[in-house]
This record gives structure tokens, C-alpha cells and sequence, in this order.
């Protein structure tokens, strides 16, 4: 396991996000609040924070017609999976294929943004 910061939550129920992609440890402690010591430790649990197995399209969700819209697929992650292409669809019957690419709409409206990747395991 990394070493890193503590983080201390002393609430019934607590809440944090994970900042890196680490194995991470999660104790649940009893305290004593006359003495704010801890009493007990109850349980804890150690396991892995991994990013979402997917392909992730990171471009603005807005963009006027006519505009170039710059998109990239960097942040796909695909466990166990080596990318060697990357396939877009803009929705408006127009394609490209690379990490990244740009498209202006020439007109205005909603368009379903597709991100396809191939490679091999």
C-alpha cells in the first residue's frame, strides 16, 4: 500500500473521493468523545480505486455552429485492453479516426457524440 495522507471523518456516515488510482485503507474506529481517542477499531478494509472501464470523450458540451469542436479520447481507460485506434462519430454523418480530432456542426442542434476504440487484449 502507498503511503499518503490521513484523512479523519467524524461523522455516522462519511463521504470522501480519492484523488489517485491507489490501493487505499479505510478504517472505521470507535471514539471516545470525552477523550477523542479512539476506543476501538471496528472494522477496516483495504481495496484497489481504479478509473471507470470506458471509452470518455473529454470536449466541451457546448459549441456554436459552425465552430471547431476539439475532443479527445486520452482519458479512455480499457483494463487489461492495448488501444491502438480511436474512432469517432459526430452524429451529423461525418467521421475521424485518432486520440483526438476536432468537427465543426454547421448547423445548430443536439448531436450524439460516439467514441469507438480498437485494439487487443
Amino acid at each position: 500500500m502507498g503511503s499518503g495522507r490521513r484523512y479523519q471523518i467524524r461523522k455516522l456516515k462519511a463521504e470522501h473521493c480519492f484523488a489517485k488510482n491507489r490501493d487505499y485503507l479505510v478504517k472505521l474506529n470507535v471514539v471516545d468523545k470525552l477523550t477523542k481517542q479512539v476506543a476501538l477499531n471496528q472494522a477496516s478494509d483495504s481495496f484497489l480505486v481504479e478509473d471507470i472501464e470506458q471509452p470518455y470523450i473529454m470536449a466541451p458540451d457546448t459549441v456554436f455552429a459552425g465552430k471547431d469542436l476539439i475532443m479527445n479520447g486520452q482519458k479512455t481507460f480499457l483494463k487489461n485492453f492495448k488501444i491502438n485506434g480511436y474512432y469517432w462519430d459526430f452524429g451529423d454523418g461525418s467521421r475521424s479516426a485518432g486520440i483526438e480530432t476536432k468537427h465543426a456542426f454547421h448547423f445548430p442542434g443536439s448531436y450524439d457524440l460516439q467514441l469507438g476504440v480498437t485494439g487487443e487484449p
